[in-house]
């Protein structure tokens, strides 16, 4: 009898300890399929700061600092070169508030995570050319407009993978999200996240972005002969108006939901 009592606390015990905690909603596991892992919103630290404010700037300086109504080309150009400089800035602030591990966040070195910065720069512009596929297979122009159509596809790479890349970083998502980053990327893509969508900033902005990009299809067809219908000029604005709603909706989310 004693053994059969001591076999059974011994038991009891050890079920306790297997079984892990639930916190913050956070499951170790897939409860649809216990082999996959979920992927988990990174933890934000201060959300407003976190909203993309630059989207709106970069809107009103396309306009009023490289005036795109006359020299559309030329404004392309610079408003890229502009948008590079406001997403390195953003790209700071998010690695400073998301964060899965505040202890080693510090250990890492200031030109570590500068390094990282730039080099999600450089594949966000790299994947300029998939996105561009991605608008020629959705209508845009193929014969004709290939400067102007891969120029907006490196703004909307700029406005989209690259926050994603800063979140998610591709150096460390073995380590922060238990799966790598190619695994990690295709469940982003197919909206596999775990938890709510409408507080992760980031993934907010990412679907603002193509959401403001559809809708500025819509002014080119009309027959008003504006300037501003001109490709891709209302569907650049779109985007960045698109990427701060997006912030701002999942902001709200997180503040008061």
């Amino acid at each position: 009898m004693r053994k059969a009592v001591s076999f059974s606390e011994g038991l009891s015990s050890d079920s306790s300890k297997l079984s892990p905690s639930k916190k913050d909603g956070d499951d170790t596991k897939n409860e649809k399929n216990p082999n996959v892992t979920p992927l988990r919103v990174p933890p934000l630290n201060h959300p407003v700061t976190v909203l993309p404010f630059q989207s709106l700037y970069a809107a009103y300086a396309l306009f009023a600092k490289y005036d795109v109504l006359t020299n559309k080309n030329e404004a392309l150009v610079q408003s890229l070169k502009g948008l590079i400089g406001l997403q390195f800035a953003y790209g700071v602030l998010i690695l400073f508030n998301y964060s899965q591990d505040s202890t080693q966040s510090r250990k890492r070195s200031y030109f570590g995570n500068f390094a990282v910065i730039i080099l999600n720069i450089i594949i966000s512009l790299i994947m300029s050319v998939p996105v561009h596929m991605l608008l020629l297979l959705f209508g845009a122009p193929i014969l004709s407009l290939n400067k102007e159509t891969f120029l907006l596809a490196a703004h909307l790479s700029l406005l989209t993978v690259f926050p994603i890349l800063s979140t998610y970083r591709a150096t460390h998502a073995e380590k922060d999200f238990g799966m790598t980053f190619s695994t990690l990327f295709f469940r982003l893509v197919t909206v596999q996240v775990h938890g709510d969508i409408s507080k992760h900033i980031v993934y907010m902005t990412l679907l603002g972005t193509v959401f403001g990009t559809w809708l500025g299809i819509t002014p080119i067809p009309l027959d008003w002969d504006r300037p501003w219908q001109e490709w891709p000029i209302t569907l650049l604005v779109g985007a960045f108006l698109g990427n701060f709603v997006g912030g701002l909706i999942s902001c709200i989310s997180i503040l008061f939901f």
